[in-house]
């Protein structure tokens, strides 16, 4: 129950509320005349900023939504340690009596003039020739020995990676539309359950075919998550900490990332140890999403869950020492009701009929702009994933090489906070596809002058050239995973509200594509190590040339219409 004593949720003074949207611009004149409702009318944003703007439960849900992305994270990238190609000889070439008796006649006349030798190259040929059974040192240790992803099958690795993209582009399609029709929380408790239990199917399965559907599945799982995630944590705080609260789930993705890699060495000897690692992480996390994640005020009140609105706001403002009264609903309802009717004329229009849909944000005027911003979100998952995945052969260790790689993230998104305040939208885009377009061009000369000439075609670079191409990879996730970052807040920032989250969710289906695509493009490096770096680099530069004509979003307001988008890219 509330108290009687409750101050009603009507004391807003909008008007005072500053552009950015800060709590310090706005002024609490006290509550007005008891049952004086028509005086104000506010908007979800004013009563959180007001009465909660981050109490103990907006905490704890931000913080608990945090902590889930961080062990989903890994399943992104867990092919890099026990989907890759193992390290295995003949067994028969262990013993010299053996490989003395072993007949040339025996193979085919192509293969006998490797057959003596003790290169990797010789070991295929007997393999594929049925003289050469694989003798691995931990044959339970990865995925790709059981499997037998060796020789010309070493790249299916790879190829299963993409697989676990398919399934987070069939993500991005649903988590539109479960979170729309069913709830925020709902979506995120049965994303979090499917990717449960994914993971372990992941860990039981028996051939490559099961290993693969399960990857697609928590693929499909995660990415649901992640979006309703984002959401679900942006809807539930005060404008003036939104930026902070989603910026920690992009910061638990990259820690995420750079957990993987001391947990795969510490289980290296069991590719199904590291699953079992990770879905009890998820059931104990699973289980405190149950707990502490609440729904969505915005949901509630578009839903017209008045009850459960009252409630869950009631509770929040108690947790920071504010009280309302049951009567706050009737300013959000007459203010919701106002937007309905102005959608409702605005939509009778035959010129306006159609934008509520993405057809007009492809249409005249908008074309340029609208395929030059799907084509970056392309460019930068496929450059992000790919600089990720294409580990292999950089450094000593590949374990100490992803960890160091991916922890550049971290303090990239805690700068990325410093420079949008200061840089802008545009300008910190610009700088850094040039930035991480510099990095990946320099790693293909690199790459390409210290690749071993003749018949070694393992990609695998001198020491001195995999210190530089380390350093040049650190270099170009550091500025890609913060671009990255920036286009969660820019895409939404420069939609018109009637598309504003269908338009964001084509953009991640796209970007979904370059994720797919990536596995492959670093496939060909295994011929070609320079090729990978030179495919982003190229990317890169076509998607810098495609923002110089975008607007700036920086301290401006969020464009209403499609003619308001308009005239913000023409520059009137």
């Amino acid at each position: 129950m509330v108290p009687d004593d409750a101050v009603p949720l009507t004391s807003f003074n909008t008007s005072c509320t500053s552009s950015s949207g800060d709590e310090e611009g706005f002024d609490r004149r006290g509550s007005v005349e008891d049952g004086d409702f028509s005086a104000t009318e506010s908007t979800m944003d004013d009563v959180l900023r007001d009465y909660s703007p981050f109490s103990f439960y907006q905490k704890r849900l931000t913080f608990v939504c945090a902590l889930a992305v961080l062990v989903l994270a890994p399943h992104a990238a867990i092919l890099v340690f026990i989907g890759d190609e193992p390290d295995w000889s003949c067994e028969e070439q262990k013993s010299a009596k053996s490989l003395g008796n072993l007949s040339v006649a025996t193979l085919p006349a192509a293969m006998s003039a490797v057959s003596a030798g003790t290169g990797h190259v010789s070991e295929c040929q007997l393999y594929h020739s049925g003289k050469c059974t694989p003798l691995y040192s931990h044959p339970g240790a990865k995925a790709s020995i059981e499997f037998g992803w060796i020789c010309d099958h070493a790249t299916d690795g790879k190829y299963a990676q993409s697989f676990y993209f398919i399934g987070m582009l069939v993500g991005s399609f649903l988590s539109g539309w479960i979170s729309d029709k069913h709830g925020r929380r709902t979506a995120i408790l049965l994303s979090y359950g499917w990717c449960t239990l994914s993971s372990l199917w992941t860990g039981l399965s028996s051939s490559a075919w099961s290993f693969v559907a399960s990857r697609c599945a928590t693929g499909m799982g995660t990415m649901v998550f992640i979006v309703v995630g984002f959401v679900l944590v942006g809807e539930s705080v005060a404008p003036s900490y939104r930026g902070f609260a989603t910026t920690l789930q992009a910061l638990s993705f990259g820690l995420g990332f750079a957990c993987l890699a001391p947990l795969a060495y510490f289980t290296r000897h069991s590719w199904r140890l590291l699953l079992a690692v990770l879905t009890g992480s998820e059931v104990f996390f699973g289980v405190l999403l149950w707990l502490w994640v609440t729904e969505s005020p915005f949901w509630l009140l578009t839903n017209e869950r008045q009850y459960d609105l009252e409630v869950l706001i009631s509770r929040w403002a108690k947790a920071s020492s504010r009280h309302v009264r049951d009567g706050f609903l009737r300013s959000l309802s007459r203010s919701k009701d106002k937007k309905l009717v102005a959608t409702e004329e605005s939509l009778s229009s035959p010129s306006q009929a159609e934008s509520t849909s993405l057809l007009p944000f492809l249409s005249s005027g908008l074309r340029r702009f609208s395929l030059s911003l799907l084509f970056t979100w392309f460019s930068i998952c496929l450059v992000y994933y790919g600089l990720g995945l294409n580990m292999n052969g950089i450094g000593a260790d590949k374990y100490s090489s992803f960890f160091t790689v991916s922890i550049v993230e971290i303090p990239a998104l805690l700068l990325l906070i410093v420079v949008l305040k200061y840089v802008g939208r545009k300008k910190t885009i610009i700088m850094s596809l040039i930035l991480t377009g510099a990095c990946c061009g320099l790693a293909t000369l690199v790459a390409y002058f210290s690749t071993p000439s003749g018949d070694d075609t393992s990609g695998h670079a001198p020491s001195a050239g995999k210190t530089a191409l380390l350093v040049l990879v650190m270099s170009g996730k550091f500025v890609g995973s913060a671009f990255f970052s920036v286009l969660y807040t820019y895409t939404p920032e420069i939609m018109p509200t009637p598309i504003r989250t269908s338009g964001l969710g084509m953009c991640t289906v796209v970007s979904r594509f370059g994720a797919i695509v990536s596995p492959f493009i670093i496939a060909w490096g295994t011929s070609s190590p320079a090729l990978p770096y030179a495919i982003f680099t190229v990317l890169c530069i076509l998607s810098c040339i495609g923002t110089f004509w975008w607007p700036e979003t920086q301290n401006r307001d969020l464009p209403e219409t499609l003619q308001d988008l308009r005239v913000r890219i023409s520059g009137r």
